[in-house]
């Protein structure tokens, strides 16, 4: 099963918060368990002190050889009770001399081992977590203080102790709490991570829709705009990516349709003229004939043009355009254009008006694509030109580019179309021949040999395509 991207996100959240929680009551424990530990030796050592200070004024002198268990006893008991322990007075040789837990303050049945009164004595203090050599059947905190007579002979040691099993008995309040604690954080957490990621989720979701819509044709569908964090962004690209994907569509579909049109006009000239040609049959009329196969050969080269262009398109597209270059004369190549359309202009009656610069312009480039630049730029002019107007051809040279433009006094562009004149695709004017690709074509090929291609234009007043191409770049 696939999981969605709001499982994902909140499972792994919710195993941070489990694993986060379940490593902070570890660290929780742990110092709990230690401060317990620490907080009974220091609450047994201050009883032992006590109690060696009810004992001290009444028994220094003769070395507690003479405890009496009916006057002390009672004393440490007090101190005993006060915090749950056991006190009691061990000799120097580990005989218990008085034990709190006693029936008689005596337990005559175990001494202290000796190793435990050393250390209590050499160290100034001993603390144990242990049964005491015996003493006690299960674990207790014991800490020991050794006394001494007045001339500083230790002479006694002073012990409290008191169960082990109630650390047991805090640590299972502690997780008690932090079990109760944990529940409600966890709780809270899962909560605010279920909307948080439900939140995070929504836009996408509603993208995903958008996409699907996309996908069967619908370009009208857009994404609400919530926020302006990552996710509000995204939904604002998306939105301008779907009305590009629309405008794209409209574009390509006209295209289709203006592309499906120039093709069919050829073909059906072709068609058409082959069949009178062909239903004339032995009686041939010479100058039928001729005017047939000229129109045959100038639709068919149109036709060949067009599949061209759009060959080149598709390289373009693709990226698989490359570029021939070599040394070459842009001067040269330009005047060629020219003279290509000069009896074209003639014939329908316009001006091509150029005067061929005498400088050289070595430039290092693939002639027949920046040929066919020219070609189509003059084409586009002389195409979007009516009788009597006028179409302008300029080049000049400088040390580091040559500046070619390419005007004429012909429909124009409207102001609001210039922007997308040369965008594939884009025909400003659907009343002319043409694929409308040829100016981003042209265009990529100027952009290739590093240079520029720039259209200003206005409509019913003419149009002026510039062409910058920068010299030494070879």
């Amino acid at each position: 099963m696939q999981k969605t991207l709001f499982s994902k996100h909140f499972i792994t959240v919710a195993a941070i918060i489990l694993l986060s929680i379940t490593i902070l009551g570890a660290v929780l424990l742990a110092f709990a368990t230690q401060y317990f530990k620490q907080d009974r030796f220091r609450l047994l050592e201050h009883n032992a002190q006590q109690a060696a200070e009810l004992t001290y004024s009444d028994f220094r002198e003769n070395r507690y050889q003479g405890v009496t268990v009916a006057k002390v006893l009672p004393r440490y008991r007090i101190v005993a009770d006060a915090i749950e322990a056991d006190v009691y007075l061990v000799g120097i040789d580990g005989s218990i001399k008085l034990l709190t837990s006693g029936t008689d303050g005596g337990y005559n049945d175990i001494a202290i081992p000796r190793k435990i009164i050393e250390a209590a004595v050499s160290k100034g203090e001993y603390q144990e977590l242990g049964r005491m050599g015996g003493l006690y059947n299960e674990k207790h905190y014991t800490v020991g203080i050794p006394v001494s007579t007045e001339e500083g002979v230790p002479a006694a040691v002073i012990f409290a102790s008191a169960p082990a099993d109630t650390l047991m008995v805090f640590l299972s309040e502690i997780l008690k709490m932090f079990v109760v604690s944990s529940l409600a954080v966890l709780i809270l957490a899962f909560a605010a991570v279920y909307f948080i990621t439900a939140d995070l989720v929504r836009p996408l979701r509603k993208m995903v829709a958008a996409t699907q819509a996309f996908s069967k044709g619908d370009f009208t569908v857009r994404v609400p705009v919530e926020s302006y964090d990552e996710i509000g962004k995204l939904a604002i690209s998306f939105n301008n990516m779907a009305t590009s994907l629309a405008t794209t569509e409209v574009t390509r579909r006209s295209f289709t349709a203006n592309v499906s049109h120039e093709l069919r006009t050829p073909l059906t000239a072709i068609k058409g003229w082959a069949e009178t040609l062909a239903d004339m049959g032995g009686e041939v009329d010479p100058e039928m004939l001729a005017k047939g196969m000229r129109v045959i050969t100038s639709e068919t080269e149109r036709l060949a043009g067009m599949v061209e262009e759009l060959l080149d398109f598709s390289r373009i597209q693709s990226g698989r355009m490359k570029l021939v270059k070599d040394r070459m004369d842009v001067i040269a190549e330009l005047s060629e254009a020219v003279l290509m359309f000069e009896e074209r202009a003639r014939h329908e009656g316009k001006r091509l008006i150029y005067n061929e610069p005498d400088q050289f312009a070595s430039f290092m480039g693939d002639r027949n694509r920046l040929r066919q630049v020219f070609v189509n730029i003059i084409d586009n002019a002389l195409k979007y030109s009516d009788r009597g107007d006028t179409v302008t051809v300029r080049a000049s040279v400088s040390e580091s580019q040559v500046d070619i433009s390419v005007a004429d006094t012909g429909i124009g562009i409207r102001e609001e179309d210039l922007p997308k004149i040369k965008e594939k695709f884009f025909k400003a004017n659907s009343t002319r021949r043409g694929s409308g690709i040829g100016l981003a074509v042209a265009d990529e090929i100027v952009s290739l040999h590093g240079g520029t291609l720039d259209i200003t234009s206005k409509e019913n007043v003419g149009t002026r395509v510039t062409i910058h191409l920068p010299l030494g770049n070879g």
